[in-house]
């Protein structure tokens, strides 16, 4: 039996369509797509549902490439990727592993094969994309695609919601899943949302990680109860709507006047796994990491200008004055990497008064709009 249910919101006119695909069982075919560490997390999921036969067949779209290491980001000083646009190596991998069908984004964008491919699945699943999808594919899906957000949605609409979770130090986070819309990103109806307490002191891989788990949860559930779940969607809400913009350059740098301590904290822990964060001294750029909590009573509160630098030989680390206190750091890179003593030495000993630059920076720009319009 085929029918349609047309269902109006304020801004969207959408089919949720009945009509299934696949033939087998009346068990569903699923497209997935998905290209970093959460979306991984989705993956195994699904492929979960695949072996305890509660779906029919699994295919993945994928930007990622074929690995040639199997680390992305350690507590070493080196990059090998980033958080957000990570082009690492397990989709791939994975799909290899467990002998999924998988595709690459740009071999069939560029050649329209999208029906040929998926004209007997069902529905597609996203988690952590990276890329637009065509409305021509996404109405392809007889019943659209199920969006996997790391967010509570409206909150965090965007290219980097883990991250802007723990940079504005939020107390709730939790993971969404919602239909996608053609032509815009994170605005669709809510299928499901997942609440929970912010974990303390976490990074944004710990999150990423925390999330992914309560994602596959979801995605599980909503597979193992599909027909009552497709159809119980929600609108968004349109307050308190905000924007998880691509992380910039800009953002690593340390604004020591105008940030507090937990500010700076919540900075590292957010941005840290990508790239150092990052003062100037000098019209050089220094490099931060390994930063340290200080002992309340370590440091005498002083009227020190905002960047002064204080070195701790015993305790081994500097530690500089930011907006209502001070922060510290055992690991610095000035040209190369530095000891706080090889830095003590070079550049603080019998110079007097040493001050970082505070850097503005666009961390607090925008929130309530978005940065670029989808035509």
């Amino acid at each position: 039996m085929i029918f349609d249910k047309i269902l109006k919101f304020k801004k969207f006119d959408y089919i949720v369509s009945y009509r299934r695909a696949s033939t087998s069982n009346d068990k569903l075919n699923v497209v997935f797509f998905g290209t970093d560490l959460l979306s991984i997390k989705i993956l195994i999921g699904l492929n979960r549902l695949f072996n305890d036969k509660i779906i029919n067949k699994i295919n993945v779209v994928t930007s990622a490439t074929p690995s040639k290491t199997t680390c992305l980001i350690t507590n070493k000083t080196s990059r090998t990727g980033d958080l957000v646009n990570f082009r690492g190596n397990q989709i791939i991998d994975y799909c290899k592993k467990n002998r999924i069908d998988y595709y690459k984004w740009n071999d069939i964008k560029t050649n329209n094969e999208y029906e040929h491919l998926f004209k007997n699945f069902d529905v597609g699943v996203c988690a952590s994309f990276g890329h637009l999808i065509p409305s021509r594919l996404i109405n392809l899906f007889p019943y659209g695609i199920v969006n996997v957000h790391p967010s509570l949605l409206p909150r965090w609409r965007g290219a980097a919601p883990i991250i802007y979770s723990i940079l504005f130090d939020d107390k709730q986070v939790g993971v969404s899943l919602m239909k996608i819309m053609p032509k815009h990103f994170d605005v669709g109806p809510i299928f499901d949302q997942k609440r929970t307490p912010m974990p303390p002191n976490l990074t944004s891989l710990m999150l990423l990680d925390y999330l992914g788990n309560i994602g596959d949860e979801m995605i599980i559930d909503l597979f193992k109860n599909f027909d009552s779940k497709i159809n119980n969607l929600k609108e968004q809400s349109n307050e308190n709507v905000c924007y998880a913009h691509k992380i910039t350059s800009d953002m690593y740098y340390l604004d020591w006047a105008n940030n507090t301590i937990s500010e700076i904290d919540c900075q590292y822990r957010a941005l840290h796994e990508i790239k150092h964060l990052k003062t100037m001294l000098n019209g050089h750029v220094v490099k931060l990491y390994e930063m340290i909590k200080l002992e309340n009573n370590l440091i005498q509160e002083n009227q020190t200008e905002p960047g002064t630098i204080k070195y701790f030989k015993k305790e081994n680390f500097i530690a500089i004055k930011c907006k209502n206190g001070y922060v510290g750091f055992r690991g610095i890179i000035l040209n190369k990497k530095l000891t706080p003593k090889d830095f003590y030495n070079g550049y603080m000993n019998n110079r007097g008064t040493v001050i970082f630059e505070s850097i503005p920076t666009n961390i607090k720009a925008n929130l309530d709009k978005r940065k670029i319009t989808i035509k």
